[in-house]
Formats: C-alpha cells, structure tokens, sequence
C-alpha cells in the first residue's frame, strides 16, 4: 500500500499520458489535461484509494449509477465520500442516516454497558465521489484489491424486476426438464428449489439477465459537437466494464450465488495490482476506441472472465456479426 501521496503520486505521474490520450472525452468536462488541475484529480484518487483499502466493510459494491442513490443501499453499506459526495440525492439520503443514527437508530452497548458511538455513513462501500475521472474510478479498484476486499455486483432498483422475470424464464425451461429426470418431484416449488440450487442456474441467470441489459456493459448515444453544433454519436464501454475487467487482471474469480455475484480475492501468486499494469491492459485491449470491433473484443474478454465462454454475452446487434476470431482470454498485464 502506498505510504503517503508523494509516494501514490510517484507511481501514478507516469501514465497521466496514458490516461490523457485514452480518456480525452473527460477534456470536454474538465480541464484535467493541466498539470495543476491533474494534480487536484491525483489527490482525490490517492483520497479514494486509501478509503476503499480501509474501508470498514469487507466487501466494495460494484453497479451502475443508480446504487449510489437508493436510500436502502446507502443505509446498509454507506458511500465513500472520500473527496466529498458527488450527487445531492445521495446527500440527502447520507444525510438523512447519518441524523437517525446520532439519533439512536441501531444502538450498540459495550460489555460495560457504555453506547458505542454511531458508525458514520461515510468511509462505505458504494462510489460516490466528486471530481470523478477515469483515475479516480481505477485507485477504488486498486485500493479495495490492495486491501483484498470481495467485490460484490449489485442491481439498480430499475434493473431488478428484469432480474426477477430472467429467472422465471429460465425456471420455466428448466423445472420440465428436471421433472423428467426426477418424476417424484411433481410439486413446482420443490422443483424450483432444486432447481435454483443448482450453480448452471445461478450463471445461467446472470447470463440471461446480462445478455438482456448488455447496456450495463456498454452504452450509446449522442452529443452536439462544440465546433460544428452538429449532432453527432458515439459508443463507449461503461465504467462497470472497466472494473469487471480491472478484476480479471489482478486474479479475482466470479462465485455465483442464488440472485448474487461476488468477486472473491486470489488466494496466492496474484499480480500486484499498480496502475501501470490496469492502463496497459485496457490500452491492449483497446478500451479507449469505442467501436464495434473493440466492442466484441471487450465482451469476448468479460464473457471468458465471467463464464469461460468468450460467447456467453454479447450486444444484441453483435450476436450476428461474423466477427468472432478474437483472443479473449484476459491477459494479465505485466
């Protein structure tokens, strides 16, 4: 673990470049291609990376945007707010936890009797940060890894009725199926326990659930061009591919569970995780270039890390595409 910000900032200052040159679309917002201004971001990911390494929780929530404003989550898990919160939603609902509480909510004693002070609400396990950059989102990864956090994959609130009606597919197709192998099990919900038992069930949902939110993966737009105020469009890979495949780097292996994915830590001879080897593995992979080629090459690299099957999930106007002599096992930079 680095020692101190001189020394997080001495590993870091090499690859500004990288990240300049592989994350130019940031210059639109944010003026982070001035050293000063570089600084200010350095500063606020070393802030990060040391909360998401003594992060009081063992585990870092991976999702999209949505986590980090459902009230529930943010009282269960608490924000890391380590340079300040980022949306005034997520404010409120900190806010709002933080004053119940002081209040008493979910008081603990001491063997002696004596009220243990409240937990704060900050310092969790869920991002939300100001002066947000790509290497900000990296030193969260980095610094939970460094600290050997589990990484667990969680839903929206708008994603998880979908979750919900995957499994009921998926347990339509299955339950007959197991019925004729075990024809005493006439009554449905014990064929559904059975069922959903099972570890082919467990990843067989995600998949189904991944391959019909593929835009939790990768995203598609448009912008109005500042020098030609023309409307123009883009595809990007979204922040989650870059932590999933961030994971796969440094030797995390996906555990399924009954409605859960977890990315539990390498036992030994794990890669050290620095931010030379994440930048040189994006770069190979060609995550900056937003477009179809890279996109089937990412998925292909996702898709072997999550289901050791490079074809396991693909966007829906790729599953026809001819493109499919990729290398995708994820290669772990050195």
């Amino acid at each position: 673990m680095y020692a101190d910000y001189d020394a997080f900032k001495a590993a870091v200052e090499p690859h500004w470049q990288r990240y300049w040159d592989d994350n130019a679309w940031v210059q639109s917002w944010s003026n982070w291609q001035d050293r000063d201004k570089m600084d200010q971001f350095c500063q606020a990911a070393y802030n990060l990376y040391r909360a998401a390494a003594n992060n009081r929780l063992p585990y870092t929530l991976l999702g999209g945007t949505g986590i980090r404003m459902c009230k529930n989550l943010i009282a269960n898990f608490g924000v890391t707010a380590a340079s300040g919160i980022q949306e005034d939603v997520t404010r409120k609902h900190v806010r709002t936890e933080q004053r119940a509480r002081n209040d008493g909510k979910g008081t603990h004693t001491d063997a002696n009797k004596n009220i243990i002070p409240p937990v704060p609400v900050t310092g969790g396990a869920i991002l939300s940060e100001k002066k947000w950059t790509p290497l900000l989102n990296d030193a969260l990864i980095i610094g939970a890894i460094t600290a050997h956090k589990t990484f667990s994959l969680t839903l929206e609130t708008a994603e998880a009725g979908l979750f919900r009606q995957c499994g009921e597919d998926l347990l339509d197709e299955e339950v007959p199926k197991l019925q004729k192998i075990l024809p005493h099990v006439t009554n449905r919900r014990n064929a559904e326990h059975l069922v959903k038992g099972t570890v082919d069930y467990q990843k067989n949902h995600w998949k189904e659930f991944m391959n019909r939110n593929a835009g939790m993966f990768w995203t598609f737009g448009q912008y109005t061009d500042r020098q030609t105020n023309r409307k123009a469009s883009f595809q990007n890979p979204r922040v989650l591919a870059r932590e999933l495949l961030g994971l796969a780097f440094f030797g995390y292996q996906p555990a399924f569970g009954q409605g859960e994915l977890y990315f539990k830590p390498p036992q030994d001879n794990a890669p050290d995780p620095t931010f030379q080897a994440y930048v040189r593995g994006l770069n190979d992979i060609g995550f900056h270039e937003g477009n179809r080629h890279t996109r089937i090459r990412l998925m292909s690299r996702i898709s072997e890390f999550l289901f050791n099957d490079p074809r396991a999930v693909q966007m829906p106007q790729d599953r026809a595409y001819g493109e499919r002599r990729v290398e995708a096992r994820v290669r772990i930079p050195t």
